[in-house]
């Protein structure tokens, strides 16, 4: 599921028409969070051991370059849900689980 996440928002930003490897995904970081496809794509290699196996993967938030929420669980209808919201930070070069916590609807 991160993969194809992953090749979702990696695909955003693909240079259309381009093939050259170096060139495929922009150096520069999204103006919005301040992380390029690259960082995100070695953030969620690194996290996704952190993140339970068995809950889908129902949002990826970037807040900024240093911080990232994932939000896992289930939803069945409007107000009838429930999972685990995790965030994570970049501590000394790397990604660290720093809250867990539950959530329902």
């Amino acid at each position: 599921m991160l993969a194809l996440l992953a090749l979702l928002c990696a695909s955003a930003f693909i240079s259309r028409g381009n093939t050259n490897e170096a060139h495929r995904y922009p150096p520069y970081p999204n103006p919005i969070t301040g992380m390029s496809i690259t960082q995100f794509a070695d953030a969620m290699k690194e996290i996704k051991g952190m993140i339970p196996v068995g809950p889908k993967i129902i949002s990826i938030e970037i807040q900024d370059d240093t911080h990232i929420e994932v939000t896992t669980g289930r939803i069945t209808g409007p107000l009838a849900g429930g999972g685990t919201r995790i965030s994570f930070e970049k501590i000394d070069g790397k990604w660290t689980k720093v809250k867990e916590f539950g959530w329902s609807s």
